[in-house]
């Protein structure tokens, strides 16, 4: 989503074409509608949460010794958002610390 609208493509409408696509996933339905378009980051979920579940799960994985590349990438961006401060918000916020590196913003006013 950052990235399309960085190229200058409507958030609205990258949701709605994901949405009757392969793409289509609880986010693209639900989150981004409800709580990361309009920017009230409110859909129920602490970040704190999202990272103690990410954890355990890295946790698990290191005990029983599976590879998971692609969950210690997302393990350390979760962990980076935890120490910036976003442990008490709604977990929706991730997307904030991705349009900041990125000079963007997602909304269904456009890009800043």
């Amino acid at each position: 989503m950052v990235l399309g609208v960085k190229a200058g493509l409507n958030p609205q409408t990258m949701i709605d074409i994901l949405n009757v696509s392969s793409g289509r996933n609880s986010a693209t339905q639900e989150k981004f509608e409800q709580s990361i378009l309009n920017r009230r980051f409110d859909y129920g979920f602490k970040t704190n949460l999202a990272y103690k579940d990410i954890k355990f799960y890295l946790e698990l994985a290191e005990k029983l010794n599976v590879p998971v590349f692609l969950g210690n990438s997302i393990g350390t961006f979760w962990n980076y958002i935890f120490t910036q401060g976003g442990s008490d918000e709604d977990n929706t916020c991730v997307i904030k610390y991705i349009e900041e590196w990125a000079g963007i913003e997602v909304s269904t006013e456009g890009s800043k």
